[in-house]
């Protein structure tokens, strides 16, 4: 199967849960939009380095990373700011389906 062919998980596709299951509000110490900004950087920088060793992989991923922006993401598994996006959503999704069961509907 070719890598493109398979349609891929859009987390900005995906709806952001009510504030009070949005675990960028109710839980301590979940990452910031900053800290995912931050890694990101660090990312790119360290696959900047291999860029010089002739990596091509890490070059196309670099730049992937480096485009993106709020009107043109990524969607890569390797983006802190999409997979941070992606959790915000799973983990509120589940905690919404954990509220229903836990008040048995």
């Amino acid at each position: 199967m070719p890598r493109n062919s398979a349609r891929p998980f859009g987390p900005w596709q995906q709806p952001l849960p009510a504030e009070e299951h949005d675990p960028g509000f109710v839980l301590p110490g979940f990452e910031t939009k900053s800290d995912a900004k931050s890694r990101r950087a660090d990312r790119v920088k360290l696959l900047e380095k291999s860029r010089v060793e002739g990596c091509q992989e890490h070059h196309e991923l670099a730049d992937r990373l480096s485009a993106c922006r709020p009107h043109g993401r990524c969607n890569s598994g390797a983006c802190p700011i999409c997979m941070r996006r992606a959790r915000r959503w799973f983990v509120g999704a589940a905690i919404v389906v954990l509220k229903e069961i836990s008040h048995g509907g």
